[in-house]
């Protein structure tokens, strides 16, 4: 699966760690909803399939996707691998303006902060257009990964647009892609 790019695997301690990719919430996600294969109705497989199309018409009708229901527990919720940035930084000549990049409880701080600003109250959904307007100076990846560890360790929401026919080549363009989905709109939980 790894080959495939369902998945990405790291090694933690002894063990392994197995992450679905993008992709790999996609294909996830057309698994609900499928058929049962005929092997597996033989093997008790049919039951799971049954359990996963009703999953499939409850997700359908809440508007959600599998990816925003099976998280990680909180205590497990922070990724390894993202809280450890590695950067090669070159020394500053001294006198130079020359900066460096913000850190990213630097990134998350200014995120709240902009959140608070454009909030129209509390746990409100805010564009993220209007979001990285807000953050206009800092890098889009940084703010992207922030974003999404955020959402992944259930401090933020982040959801699409319901009508996609309304959304703007700008808002389309700051849209934040997770689980097979761009995503439009942030709110603080």
């Amino acid at each position: 699966m790894n080959d495939l790019g369902l998945i990405s695997s790291y090694k933690e301690g002894r063990g392994l760690v197995h992450d679905l990719t993008d992709k790999g919430w996609l294909r996830a996600g057309e698994e609900f909803g499928a058929d049962p294969l005929s092997a597996a109705a033989r093997s008790g497989g049919k039951v799971l399939y049954t359990l996963m199309r009703a999953m499939r018409r409850y997700f359908d009708r809440n508007g959600i996707e599998p990816n925003e229901v099976f998280l990680p527990a909180a205590a497990e919720a922070a990724d390894p691998i993202d809280d450890v940035k590695h950067e090669i930084t070159e020394p500053v000549a001294e006198g130079s303006t020359e900066k460096t990049p913000p850190s990213t409880s630097d990134i998350e701080s200014r995120i709240h902060s902009a959140y608070h600003r454009l909030a129209r109250e509390p746990k409100a959904f805010v564009s993220l257009t209007r979001l990285r307007a807000d953050l206009a100076g800092l890098d889009r990846g940084a703010v992207d990964d922030v974003l999404s560890s955020l959402y992944r360790e259930q401090k933020i929401n982040l959801i699409p647009e319901a009508n996609q026919k309304a959304l703007t080549g700008e808002d389309r363009s700051a849209a934040l892609h997770i689980g097979g989905q761009n995503r439009n709109h942030m709110a603080i939980k």
